[in-house]
């Protein structure tokens, strides 16, 4: 019972080799491969009859897809079963068991299937999501959700789903003849990251270009002489206002002190203001040309009068 045997072929195929039609041509070829594997297997030339098997079975199924004689499955199913595609073999033998047949042929398709089941193993397969790819060994089987169960001969296989926005997942599955495998395969949603705003620092503003200090250290030379000469008329309007007001002065002499102090006076009030705009005009320079945006220039002037002496002072920081 592991083969169907050339008769059976011969027989259920006969119709066709006899009334040529669309597949007769495929089919005639198909039977010739046939015979000659199995030639070959009986001479011991494994490999060659194999070759020859193989092309049977493409010939055999290009015969089916060309005509509408369903009996040349049972055909099919033999070279299948020799090439030891049960699983393959199982299927093509339903399509005629369920067929309308005579009845000595459908006992001998039901026997077969009786011993094809015991030398394969039945896979189901659940899958979440529907529309998953299925592939076994690397050949597609099918898309979620299966609906017949997958027969396949004894050993180990590695079943490969997938699906558009799932992470693949692979199954591992050992079959036994006559076993039967069911698994339910869930596939997870793959993770969608969620880029978080990368708020960047505004770069620095752009160092501004070091002015020349030459304008400053001028007003400041202009602004300290002018004080140096409001200290020193300052000093002399003083010493003649001492004269003025001593006792032993004669009058010539106090008249001579008043004119002159009165002069000394007045100049020193004028370096005073000229060193007072000088030090103003230096200092708004720097604030607008030297970095006064970043930097604050302090600069304080203010008269300095004692009883000996007077002028002028000016403080600042830059």
């Amino acid at each position: 019972m592991r083969s169907l045997g050339l008769a059976l072929v011969l027989v259920l195929a006969g119709s066709a080799v006899g009334a040529p039609g669309p597949g007769h041509q495929k089919l005639v070829a198909a039977q010739e491969a046939d015979k000659k594997g199995d030639v070959d297997a009986a001479r011991g030339r494994t490999a060659d009859a194999r070759a020859q098997w193989t092309t049977a079975a493409a010939a055999y199924q290009a015969a089916i897809d060309a005509g509408d004689d369903i009996a040349i499955n049972v055909a099919l199913a033999g070279v299948e079963d020799k090439l030891g595609r049960f699983g393959d073999a199982y299927k093509h033998l339903q399509l005629v068991a369920h067929a309308n047949m005579k009845p000595d042929v459908m006992k001998t398709v039901q026997n077969k299937l009786d011993d094809l089941s015991s030398r394969v193993g039945t896979v189901k397969l659940t899958i979440v999501p529907d529309g998953a790819q299925v592939a076994i060994a690397g050949n597609s089987v099918g898309t979620s959700p299966l609906v017949d169960p997958l027969l396949l001969a004894p050993g180990n296989y590695t079943a490969t789903v997938t699906a558009q926005g799932y992470q693949p997942r692979d199954v591992e599955l050992k079959l036994q003849a006559g076993s039967e495998i069911d698994k339910k395969v869930t596939l997870e949603a793959v993770p969608i990251a969620v880029a978080t705003a990368v708020h960047e620092a505004p770069p620095p503003p752009a160092p501004r270009p070091r002015p020349s200090y030459v304008p400053l250290y001028i007003g400041g030379g202009v602004t300290l002489g002018f004080a140096v000469a409001a200290t020193l008329t300052g000093i002399a309007a003083i010493h003649q206002h001492d004269t003025f007001v001593g006792s032993a002065t004669d009058a010539t002499d106090r008249k001579d002190a008043q004119s002159t102090g009165r002069l000394e006076a007045h100049l020193t009030d004028g370096f005073i203001v000229g060193a007072v705009a000088a030090a103003a005009v230096t200092a708004g320079w720097y604030y607008f040309k030297g970095g006064g945006s970043h930097e604050t220039a302090k600069v304080g002037v203010a008269p300095w009068v004692q009883s000996e002496v007077g002028g002028m002072v000016a403080a600042g920081s830059f």
